[in-house]
């Protein structure tokens, strides 16, 4: 994944989606994480390589580690994580 996240954690559209997603299906790679909100920039790619890839929309950072790392979090461990993540967030810009 490559990509941009705001200090709040929320993953941000990138470009170059397709040529991305080229890329990853030239090196055989099976999975592809992306914004949420570049889900339509797969409508570029050929039926061929949209359905070599299990793609991964994702709207926050957490969303994306836990695919990343394997952690199967529900609903409320994740809203806790990135309420943490924020208050320290907050802290450290109040240095």
């Amino acid at each position: 994944m490559t990509g941009e996240i705001s200090l709040k954690g929320a993953v941000l559209p990138v470009g170059g989606v397709k040529e991305k997603c080229l890329a990853a299906y030239a090196e055989k790679l099976t999975d592809v994480i992306i914004p949420k909100q570049n889900k339509l920039d797969l409508e570029e790619l050929s039926p061929e390589v949209r359905n070599s890839l299990n793609f991964h929309a994702v709207d926050n950072v957490l969303q994306a580690a836990s695919l990343v790392f394997g952690w199967n979090l529900n609903q409320e461990e994740s809203e806790n994580l990135l309420k943490l993540s924020l208050l320290d967030v907050n802290k450290m810009s109040k240095l």
